[in-house]
């Protein structure tokens, strides 16, 4: 059964806070590009399951496209693996229970290519309504690939940025931070670019 479908947006309500839950574990993700759009942006991301928790990431961007969006979908992905690396909601090779994991994040952009858009893409053969080929069809589908790997349900929840939001104003600082590590030393841990991916 496919679990990545849900989704649902704060903006009157309050959101829930990261951390865990008895029927779920919520975490919030963003992502940050310096000079977003130009040939020197930089971009990382950051990922918050709550205070002082040991996954908590801020890493800088793989690859040669450092643009926003890739550094959101790229942040979505990572806490999907850190979830899975814990054995939460049957990842890690041990189903421990079937918690989903609630994404928080202020991308509305992100969570429509893994809900909504994917499977209007895949429909169209990763074209868009355009006829143009989609963009960031690699993070998406290794994001899908992840998210197929779990037992449990992947939520998505969209929530407004910059609104004094806890974990959203968490995940961004982290997301600063890891745009800031370009300037320190090898990080490259795959080999992403800009161009559109395609299967063999």
């Amino acid at each position: 059964m496919d679990s990545c479908f849900t989704y649902q947006t704060f903006y009157r309500d309050v959101p829930p806070a990261a951390g865990e839950y008895w029927n779920k574990i919520v975490v919030y993700t963003d992502g940050a590009s310096s000079r977003n759009g130009t040939i020197h942006a930089k971009a990382g991301i950051g990922v918050y399951f709550g205070p002082n928790d040991k996954r908590n990431l801020s890493e800088p961007l793989p690859g040669a496209c450092q643009t926003s969006e890739r550094a959101e979908l790229y942040a979505i992905m990572r806490a999907i693996a850190k979830a899975g690396e814990a054995g939460v909601a049957g990842g890690g090779g041990k189903a421990v229970n079937s918690r989903a994991i609630n994404i928080c994040t202020d991308s509305l952009y992100s969570i429509k290519c893994m809900t909504l858009w994917y499977y209007k893409w895949q429909r169209n053969g990763w074209r868009t309504t355009g006829g143009q080929p989609v963009q960031n069809k690699d993070l998406i589908l290794k994001g899908r690939s992840l998210i197929k790997k779990l037992q449990g349900a992947v939520e998505f929840t969209h929530v407004r940025g910059h609104q004094g939001i806890e974990g959203n104003e968490q995940a961004d600082r982290l997301a600063i931070l890891g745009a800031q590590q370009h300037y320190f030393g090898d990080f490259q841990k795959e080999n992403f670019s800009c161009a559109v991916f395609s299967m063999q």
